[in-house]
């Protein structure tokens, strides 16, 4: 009888005529974006429902339901073809509970899954008795990033090429990722005009535990116990595409040019740091075997870029290994034109020593960006090494932006060094801020030059231009770099000047100011008062 019933009714639609394109118009005026993504993957009849520009952008989470959405998309005869820009968006790490009873009264928007008050309930909102199947999932999630680690880690391994699958059918119902496993490398490979990659950090988007509209009342500490968190599981996401994106590139379908990443720590820029710090994190600090083939696919995934915006942060213990294994990234990307660096400390500032050279191994590497036109640069750096691949690239490079940077080289300082670099290079743009020199020893003061507070001081207009027009040799008078006597000499004429005194008494900082302290100044700039 169901049988029949069914028949009857897929012939009833057939026979159903098909909208005209003006009453799908209205429809879709009413509809919202995610709606029109899921028709639009759903019939491929609907000729008008969504537009290409749509699907421009697309945006991933490390989540089963996302990373599922983003493959279907990829194998879309027609969508895959509009996908120019993928952004990693960082979620909440789920936490794991004990017992359903735990799950279940933690969960904090509960009022809007009652539907025994008659209240209009939230356009997310479920019945209450899908909850408990819904607990089922959220479990089956909190191991499905273990189960996709080890699914993509197969292929890296040499045990599976394009087209093969993971898993027997048998296997099929003990690991929910399966269709993601299978496909996920390909679906990279088949966004031909995907040309760039962009990373959301945490700290760009905070919010609460949150998964499929239920939103989780967990403290802080508790979401610090799962197996996997710590100050880089945001970086999961990033790690998976670049993966991929490596593997797509030793296969010739990878386009990609741009790059905008955050990392901190150690990250994935080693073997050590994937296998312990990401994805032996999420396997209880065990692997099977060493990550440095997936190492080389990420590097791979470097090849044709063309802008690299990059965020470094370390620390004492793990400094030279980050430099050194950043080097050897960046050497794969020769055809650099636009290189935006950051290099920070983590937690402080008082291990900042010569050994915090960025650019040692890069200036080691000859003219190898030759095509490099911009460079951006707020970091810990040496003079000389700085020096060496500002000459090296001199043919190519157009623009220089130096804001925030500290020579970590006691022997060198920053109006020696653009003296020595104006020389060499012929830029058409230089934009220079917070410099600072080195600390000569413990118990000196750090010198600074072109502080930003200068702006808002009238006393110091045209100060910052002299220097500029100086690097940019549209003169040849040399520029003063000190401000304290040109603070003294307005001082002279304006003891009556009460409006800019509080800009004035900053300007002029003596030795003892609390922004020149060695323990306080990275703090103050990392806050931005500087």
């Amino acid at each position: 009888m169901e049988h029949a019933l069914q028949k009857a009714r897929m012939e009833r639609a057939r026979c159903v005529p098909a909208l005209p394109e003006e009453i799908w118009d209205m429809i879709t005026g009413y509809t919202d974006w995610h709606a029109l993504k899921q028709l639009r993957l759903c019939c491929r009849t609907l000729s008008r429902i969504a537009a290409a520009y749509l699907f421009r952008t697309l945006y991933l989470k490390v989540q089963k339901d996302s990373i599922e959405r983003m493959i279907n998309i990829a194998f879309h005869d027609i969508l895959r073809h509009h996908v120019k820009e993928l952004v990693l968006l960082e979620c909440s790490q789920l936490v794991p509970f004990v017992s359903w009873r735990e799950w279940y009264t933690h969960i904090e928007n509960l009022a809007d899954y009652d539907d025994a008050s008659g209240s209009q309930q939230s356009p997310s909102a479920k019945p209450t008795e899908e909850l408990p199947r819904m607990y089922e999932d959220y479990k089956a999630e909190c191991l499905a990033m273990a189960q996709f680690v080890l699914c993509l880690r197969q292929r890296t391994c040499g045990s599976k090429v394009l087209g093969d699958h993971y898993y027997f059918t048998q296997s099929n119902e003990e690991n929910h990722m399966v269709y993601a496993c299978d496909n996920f490398d390909e679906a990279l490979s088949n966004f031909k005009n995907l040309n760039t990659v962009k990373q959301r950090r945490w700290w760009q988007e905070p919010g609460p535990l949150t998964w499929r509209g239920l939103r989780f009342s967990v403290p802080e500490r508790r979401r610090r116990q799962a197996r996997w968190a710590n100050d880089e599981d945001d970086m999961l996401p990033l790690t998976f595409v670049l993966r991929g994106l490596g593997w797509a590139q030793s296969t010739g379908d990878s386009n990609l040019k741009t790059l905008d990443i955050r990392t901190s720590g150690i990250a994935f820029w080693n073997e050590y740091g994937l296998r312990n710090h990401l994805w032996g994190s999420m396997n209880n600090g065990k692997l099977a075997r060493n990550c440095d083939a997936d190492v080389q696919l990420m590097r791979h995934s470097f090849t044709n870029l063309t802008r690299l915006t990059c965020s470094l942060a370390a620390e004492e213990f793990t400094v030279i290994e980050i430099i050194d294994s950043f080097a050897t990234f960046l050497v794969v990307a020769e055809g650099l034109e636009d290189l935006d660096l950051t290099f920070t400390e983590r937690n402080g500032g008082e291990t900042i020593s010569d050994n915090w050279d960025l650019f040692l191994p890069l200036s080691e590497q000859g003219t190898r960006w030759k095509k490099l036109r911009r460079l951006k640069l707020s970091a810990y750096t040496g003079g000389r090494s700085l020096l060496t691949f500002l000459n090296n690239h001199s043919s190519s490079l157009r623009t220089l932006t130096l804001h925030d940077c500290n020579l970590v080289t006691p022997e060198d300082s920053w109006p020696e060094l653009l003296e020595q670099a104006r020389s060499v290079l012929d830029l058409d743009s230089v934009f220079l801020l917070n410099l600072f020199d080195a600390y000569p020893d413990r118990n000196s003061d750090v010198k600074g030059y072109l502080i930003d507070y200068m702006d808002e001081c009238e006393v110091f207009a045209g100060f910052k231009d002299s220097i500029v027009d100086y690097v940019l040799k549209r003169t040849d008078r040399k520029p003063i770099w000190d401000h304290r006597p040109v603070y003294d000499e307005h001082l002279k004429k304006c003891e009556g000047c009460e409006e800019n005194r509080a800009l004035h008494d900053e300007a002029s900082a003596d030795e003892d100011s609390i922004l020149f302290e060695f323990d306080l100044l990275p703090i103050v700039a990392d806050l931005g008062l500087l």
